[in-house]
């Protein structure tokens, strides 16, 4: 049986864990900077978990994590960013919002 059906089958998540795994998220996405974090008005601090509880949060953050790199989500990976002549930066505004990447071959 796989880590997610464990969690739903036999653990509800309720607004600590959600809190956990937010703060998770978010310190994890800062830390590997892929993406600009700038404008998030949310840094939680990781909420103290009794370990019963922790240690299945853990194993479906890990779900989470493959998952969204399986689905192209890069956001919990660390980027091995490589000299390259091929590089382009894009800017896009409009309608209230701003975007900015860079593409680039590697």
């Amino acid at each position: 049986m796989s880590t997610m059906s464990k969690m739903s089958s036999k653990t509800r998540i309720d607004k600590a864990d959600v809190l956990y795994l937010e703060a998770k998220a978010i310190a994890l996405a800062l830390h590997n900077k892929q993406y600009l974090l700038d404008e998030n008005k949310q840094n939680p601090d990781l909420p103290v978990l009794p370990e019963h509880k922790r240690d299945p949060d853990d194993e479906f953050f890990e779900d989470i994590i493959f998952l969204a790199s399986f689905i192209g989500c890069n956001i919990f990976e660390v980027s091995e960013h490589k000299a390259n002549k091929h590089q382009i930066s894009i800017f896009l505004a409009g309608r209230g919002a701003e975007a900015r990447g860079v593409y680039d071959d590697i």
